[in-house]
């Protein structure tokens, strides 16, 4: 059943619960674009294009810009007479052997490259001013007597595609893994950096759910890593974070039944006051749900709403019948307006939550955290009515945590954050309307509002797939207790830092890579 109209953002920003984004790149400094322009000849082009059956694209073909403009516009300059982040070519190998013969030609030519995905990187890291391999054609799906087998290339929607038939022709029961809700990111760096989504508490975060992946490694060497085979580098690949330790070519999942669930969507609009109590009372209803129940809640400012934020929306699902969301939730969205409400059984309640992708320009970080605290309620709201301003908005959006990501303990795999009850999320948007300046004073503002409600709690680590170039002490901030053990893996598997993500995002961002002869 259905209840409502489903309100829908112009950006998919508002509504993301915790999909990630690309596979990372390497660090190259801006200064040295147009010595790496030089860098390959013609005839190595033409090597690669022999090596890939024609398959590479230069900025000159219209295939180009679509198969390497970030989504965050935020890294795509096209106004620019030189844009700094510009890749030189993109590729599409069709098999594991070309993205060997592609990182290996890479790494001769002494030119960076980038696996790509889905284009989602919070930071841009799926742009660099090398060579992008791209897995678009390396999206096969399939299913098993339980497993899932996935192509280092494919997006949420391919695996979508194949699960969606594991139900009846009602689309009762069938199988499910733990997934975001945008159908455009993909698979590979979502379960590279841990991956979360409404279905955590129940099972983990996603990368829990692997049970073995084949690799590429730096040297163009192909291995797979599971429990009894380089079980160092699985323990790694699964949180090291994307385009850290290789380029994933193949991924095999254990799936979990797919039950009926009751899909929510609430907004409220009230003062600041109100909003605080809003934010009070759902946010410990929350917390005291049990672990059918996945959510997310975003504290929003929009352009003039000073004092303070005057809406919070819930967005959420609850593994069960409507007689016990009556029972959990649904006494406490009473006062919303409006609610939206289904009750379907998994896969058809996925329609609902599906997020649009539309191209924009924003600014995360995130923090993990205990439970909310009187102070840091009152002090989020009162934080958002001193945002500066920008034509679109600003949000703090509070995902729930906890259930059996928690149940792991810390060391179990790279993904180190099994003791929060929440992952708090700063966002800003801007539009091309926004000048330099007064961006520059937004991203300033957020940042000071990042470091002043972190502080306020005990907080426990930043996520790395959701990779924020600003963040201090990024390696302990996405690694903690985990740091050294991952980067001495890291040493092993890729003694060249051959993937070295750029913005802070590398398990060791000293280091450079180094071509091979």
């Amino acid at each position: 059943m259905a209840e409502g109209i489903m309100h829908r953002e112009l950006s998919r920003r508002s509504w993301l619960a915790g999909s990630a984004a690309t596979l990372a790149m390497p660090f190259v400094p801006r200064v040295a674009r147009a010595a790496l322009a030089q860098a390959a000849s013609e005839a190595d082009w033409d090597k690669l294009e022999e090596l890939v059956k024609n398959r590479v694209f230069r900025p000159d073909d219209p295939r180009f810009t679509p198969l390497t403009r970030p989504e965050n516009l935020r890294y795509y300059r096209p106004d620019l007479p030189i844009d700094p982040d510009k890749p030189l070519a993109v590729v599409l190998p069709s098999n594991p052997d070309e993205v060997s013969e592609s990182i290996l030609w890479a790494r001769k030519a002494g030119i960076p490259m980038v696996p790509r995905s889905g284009g989602h990187s919070y930071a841009g890291c799926s742009t660099v001013p090398g060579l992008v391999i791209h897995g678009g054609l390396m999206r096969d799906v399939t299913y098993r007597d339980g497993i899932l087998e996935v192509q280092g290339g494919a997006l949420n929607r391919d695996i979508f595609a194949v699960l969606k038939k594991t139900a009846d022709k009602d689309g009762v029961g069938g199988h499910t893994i733990v997934h975001g809700r945008c159908g455009a990111v993909g698979a590979s760096a979502f379960l590279m950096g841990g991956g979360i989504g409404l279905d955590m508490r129940d099972h983990g975060v996603g990368c829990d759910l692997v049970e073995s992946v084949d690799l590429v490694l730096g040297t163009g060497e192909r291995v797979t890593a599971s429990s009894s085979q380089y079980p160092d580098l699985f323990w790694a690949i699964r949180g090291g974070g994307g385009g850290n330790l290789g380029y994933a070519v193949s991924w095999r999942l254990r799936t979990k039944p797919a039950s009926n669930l009751v899909g929510f969507v609430a907004t409220w609009k009230a003062t600041p006051a109100g909003i605080q109590d809003v934010f009070a009372r759902i946010g410990r209803v929350l917390e005291q749900a049990p672990n059918a129940v996945g959510a997310q809640f975003s504290v929003i400012a929009l352009p003039g709403n000073r004092p303070g934020p005057t809406t919070l929306r819930l967005t959420g699902q609850l593994r069960g019948t409507r007689l016990e969301f009556d029972q959990i939730v649904g006494p406490h969205l009473k006062d919303a307006s409006p609610v939206v409400l289904v009750e379907l059984p998994y896969w058809p309640a996925q329609d609902f939550f599906d997020i649009q992708s539309l191209p924009n320009r924003y600014q995360e970080t995130s923090f993990f955290m205990g439970a909310l605290t009187d102070d840091f309620i009152q002090e989020t709201v009162r934080s958002l009515g001193t945002w500066p301003g920008t034509v679109a908005q600003a949000r703090v959006t509070f995902f729930l945590t906890g259930g059996q990501v928690n149940a792991r303990p810390p060391g179990d795999t790279a993904f180190v954050h099994r003791n929060s009850r929440w992952l708090a999320n700063t966002v800003i948007d801007w539009t091309e309307c926004d000048d330099t300046a007064h961006v520059t004073e937004n991203l300033e503002w957020q940042r000071s509002l990042h470091n002043h409600l972190a502080a306020l709690v005990t907080s426990s680590g930043s996520y790395q797939n959701f990779p924020d170039p600003g963040l201090a002490n990024h390696g302990q901030a996405y690694w903690g207790s985990n740091l050294w053990r991952l980067l001495r893996v890291k040493r092993q598997y890729d003694p060249d830092f051959v993937f070295t993500p750029p913005r802070n995002q590398g398990i060791a961002a000293e280091r450079r890579p180094r071509a091979v002869s």
